[in-house]
């Protein structure tokens, strides 16, 4: 009803499809050279991975949605991204990337690089409509128009204040909370699991053969593996080669005896403090004088 309410006035329209076993089916008819590797300026948060994303494929191909007087049929762009937890290597080292994958419906005329960068735009506005509606609109109406006036103000304030930090932070363009929380997330990096570091370091000494410098290489197996920039790929190779005695400097098991060592000192410090507390409450009761009977 909703698509055949845009094509009565006129509207285009772009929509996110549940993934059917007819889609599915759909999706699979793309062949392999249909694909068009894409690369996002920002990076998209993958709330199954609970990783950024910055490496994808598009393809589209045409689908018919629905039946009988609502039958409608309009193009279908597929946005495929590798899955690293069901992705494997081979005895060579060649990454076999598993694939999940999102689809659009849409009559969109532009073409298909144009119309899958408008659709997550979209995405990136109704992201922000959820945060409010989930946020500060939870609590309207209340019943009273103060109330409801101060909340309003709230939004106001809070979402200016994330896209002015948003700014700052070097988007160099204003964006939402979930905008600002992945940059905050690539200044201060989450800790990716150890496979997937020892993976990534054994396949750029497999494969440095292939590509002209390190560097080129380090840069392929990143992007390929969904790490956040090519740098932190080369700090994972330097500090292999110093554990494996390579390179001179202090190996991972030192550094995390020195993070130990630096932890027990700061708690023997608290303690102390707690101690010299105490022992100075203790000794005022001590000193203070005894009332009289």
């Amino acid at each position: 009803k909703f698509i055949a309410a845009c094509r009565r006035a006129g509207v285009r329209f772009s929509v996110t499809i549940v993934q059917t076993a007819k889609v599915k089916t759909t999706i699979a008819t793309i062949p392999d050279d249909g694909w068009i590797e894409i690369e996002y300026p920002h990076p998209i948060w993958d709330e199954d991975q609970q990783r950024f994303v910055s490496r994808a494929q598009i393809a589209e191909t045409t689908y018919t949605a629905f039946s009988g007087r609502w039958r409608v049929t309009a193009r279908l762009i597929v946005r495929r991204i590798p899955d690293l937890r069901k992705s494997t290597a081979d005895d060579q080292g060649v990454l076999f990337p598993v694939w999940r994958y999102h689809a659009v419906f849409t009559d969109s005329p532009f073409i298909l690089l144009q119309a899958e960068e408008q659709h997550r735009g979209h995405a990136v506005i109704e992201q922000t409509f959820a945060e409010i509606i989930d946020g500060p609109l939870a609590h309207l109406p209340s019943g009273k128009f103060n109330a409801n006036n101060a909340w309003l103000t709230c939004i106001g304030m809070a979402h200016n204040l994330t896209r002015a930090v948003g700014v700052l932070a070097g988007m160099n363009r204003p964006g939402s909370c979930r905008d600002f929380l992945s940059w905050k997330d690539r200044l201060m990096p989450k800790q990716y699991p150890a496979e997937l570091r020892q993976r990534a370091v054994r396949l750029v000494a497999e494969q440095r053969d292939q590509y002209q410098t390190e560097y080129e290489a380090i840069r392929s197996i990143a992007a390929k593996l969904g790490i956040s920039t090519p740098e932190t790929l080369r700090k994972w190779i330097r500090q292999a080669e110093i554990d494996g005695g390579q390179r001179p400097g202090t190996t991972s098991a030192e550094s995390a005896e020195l993070r130990k060592l630096r932890a027990e000192n700061k708690e023997l410090r608290r303690a102390n403090e707690i101690l010299k507390a105490a022992s100075a409450f203790f000794a005022a009761e001590l000193d203070r004088p005894t009332p009289r009977s």
